[in-house]
């Protein structure tokens, strides 16, 4: 008896372990699209999707979801495999701070406003680039560190009001 119950013991870690070296596996690949350097070995399959990056579609289970009849399986697998752990361990809202401005699916004056596009060009991508521990960064600072015109202040006003509302009940944003 004392035999058996070590060999179920023993299984049940191996099933655990299995199961912890399967997400790895399927989340390696997400965390590589992370990585401006990665060059990855389809070509173009794992860069964007009609024209959206992976990257943006990491952040965002909407835009995923949105483009998933797109997205070649094995992507559309990875990212799903992501988006389940992250429910898991109760990430999920956490998420939203690396959400892609251009992209976001919450923050509709992405769509109206173009300017959004060339902040993309300009390394303006998640919120928190603008941002500096818990605070927005100055707009001379983000002047100079993103080569911003004057009539971009009123849209860094708009995303930081955003953002702020969006974790204004968690506390601050991350630090």
């Amino acid at each position: 008896m004392i035999l058996w119950t070590f060999l179920i013991k023993r299984i049940v870690l191996t099933r655990k372990n299995l199961r912890d070296c399967y997400y790895s596996a399927q989340l390696k690949n997400v965390i590589l699209w992370c990585d401006s350097r990665y060059e990855a070995k389809w070509g173009d399959m794992e860069r964007e999707c009609r024209g959206i990056p992976i990257q943006a579609m990491i952040g965002d289970y909407k835009l995923m979801m949105a483009n998933q009849e797109h997205l070649n399986p094995l992507i559309s697998f990875a990212l799903c495999t992501w988006f389940a752990v992250l429910k898991k361990l109760k990430l999920w809202n956490q998420l939203k701070k690396f959400r892609w401005i251009k992209y976001d699916t919450d923050f509709k004056p992405n769509g109206r406003d173009s300017i959004f596009k060339f902040w993309t060009n300009k390394g303006i991508l998640i919120y928190p680039n603008v941002m500096e521990k818990s605070a927005l960064q100055s707009f001379r600072e983000l002047r100079g560190k993103y080569n911003l015109e004057k009539h971009d202040f009123s849209q860094i006003f708009t995303v930081t009001t955003v953002f702020f509302e969006r974790n204004s009940d968690k506390g601050n944003y991350g630090d």
